[in-house]
């Protein structure tokens, strides 16, 4: 009988292979990275910045064209991922404010935005309550307000402004539906939302690619990977220069068909033509699937010397933590960033990486304290349900360690590899 069982069970491990065999297939992999030309994009952008600089009378300096600069310079840092490109919108933005005396509300709001792409969120609600002041129709009123509250942790507030854009045929109000639903663990109603949100985006292609890449993730935490593989496709038809979604296969390649190689080279062509560090924190989990300590030092430690650069700010804390505490080894640096995010926003989320930090600091009665204060009984997503089940585990509370792995085990995409195989 134990024979037949262990048959049974091979049986079905290879079912299960089977069913994500060849979802990123090696052929399409080398068809992107053969294909991969962004020179049209760039010419593109290049263009519409020279356009509006040139319209702009240094004599006469006005709104329009300055504020439609600033937002030709934010859309060349989602197509390249230079933060410069974020800093050059946000002086244009801010000659504006102080040519126009500090009254204009759109001018606030376009800093809002550039505050949250940068993770500075209590720069994003001063800001914000600027905006106010001066005066916001509803609809930017309630969509900002969300937007800035959600990523403070102050979901209530986030809900409540929701509610105040409540519209079927919206496609703000189902992309941040599906942002709270995925929030409080309702992966299939997230999804749902955020796909509801593409079909809304009518010709707006780069909204429908944002909305479809975000339901991409959810299926992917979910572990729907065919599902998955099909959006990210779906978004580099749209938008062949999406690292997001490159990355995202590069990612289903390494981890569930262990098609490392495909991996590689999509995640060393986005480390090619995106200058933000993400590729290179995806070459470390690809080194850790690899069993390669060396390469995955060496990456983690190229990490951590980009994301720590100060024009990042507090950008990359959840990676550096992760880093800190695992394959580079100073918690206490871990212990110092998990502390001062906390002050960027305090949040479930960002008090899971304190307490974690800190029990990795030998402080353990105090990282127990820090999680029944302010993390027991909240939402978590994967990260920090595995250092919670860890930090259970370490302060001898086997049941609620067990809880918290199971709940772990179901979001086990959002791991790094090591973390995954220490969880099996």
């Amino acid at each position: 009988m134990r024979y037949l069982l262990i048959n049974i069970l091979f049986a079905l491990m290879l079912s299960g292979c089977q069913n994500h065999s060849d979802l990123v297939q090696q052929s399409y992999v080398d068809s992107i990275v053969k294909n991969f030309n962004p020179e049209k994009a760039k010419a593109v952008n290049t263009a519409e910045l020279n356009f509006w600089k040139n319209r702009i009378d240094p004599n006469r300096p006005g709104i329009s064209n300055e504020l439609k600069l600033a937002y030709t310079f934010i859309r060349r840092f989602h197509l390249l991922g230079d933060i410069a490109d974020l800093q050059k919108a946000e002086r244009v933005l801010n000659q504006i404010d102080s040519l126009y005396n500090h009254k204009e509300a759109s001018v606030y709001l376009s800093l809002t935005e550039t505050a949250l792409l940068q993770h500075q969120f209590p720069k994003a609600y001063e800001r914000l309550q600027k905006a106010k002041q001066l005066g916001l129709e509803k609809y930017l009123l309630h969509s900002f307000t969300f937007d800035v509250e959600f990523e403070l942790g102050r979901n209530d507030i986030a809900t409540y402004n929701l509610s105040q854009m409540k519209s079927p045929v919206d496609y703000g109000y189902h992309f941040r539906r599906a942002k709270l639903f995925h929030l409080s663990g309702q992966p299939d109603s997230a999804t749902a939302y955020m796909l509801k949100a593409a079909s809304l985006a009518d010709q707006n292609q780069n909204l429908k690619a944002i909305a479809l890449a975000n339901a991409a993730d959810f299926e992917l935490h979910t572990g729907n990977i065919k599902e998955a593989v099909e959006l990210f496709q779906t978004c580099l038809k749209i938008n062949p220069n999406d690292m997001h979604s490159l990355m995202g296969l590069g990612t289903i390649a390494m981890r569930t068909e262990q098609d490392y190689g495909s991996a590689e080279k999509l995640f060393n062509l986005a480390k090619s033509n995106y200058k933000l560090p993400d590729p290179v924190y995806k070459l470390y989990q690809l080194a850790q699937s690899r069993k390669d300590k060396a390469m995955e030092k060496k990456y983690a430690s190229s990490f951590a010397k980009l994301a720590s650069q100060k024009a990042y700010g507090k950008m990359y804390t959840k990676y550096l933590i992760e880093l800190y505490t695992g394959v580079l080894n100073n918690p206490a640096l871990a212990e110092q960033i998990a502390k001062e995010e906390l002050t960027n926003r305090s949040t479930p989320q960002t008090a899971a990486w304190y307490a974690w930090a800190l029990f990795c600091n030998k402080k353990s009665k105090e990282a127990e304290r820090v999680y029944k204060q302010q993390v027991s009984g909240k939402p978590l997503e994967g990260f920090e349900l595995y250092y919670m089940g860890k930090l259970m585990k370490g302060i001898n509370k086997g049941y609620t360690a067990e809880s918290f792995f199971k709940a772990a085990e179901e979001n086990k995409f959002d791991l790094s590899p090591a973390m995954e195989d220490d969880l099996n």
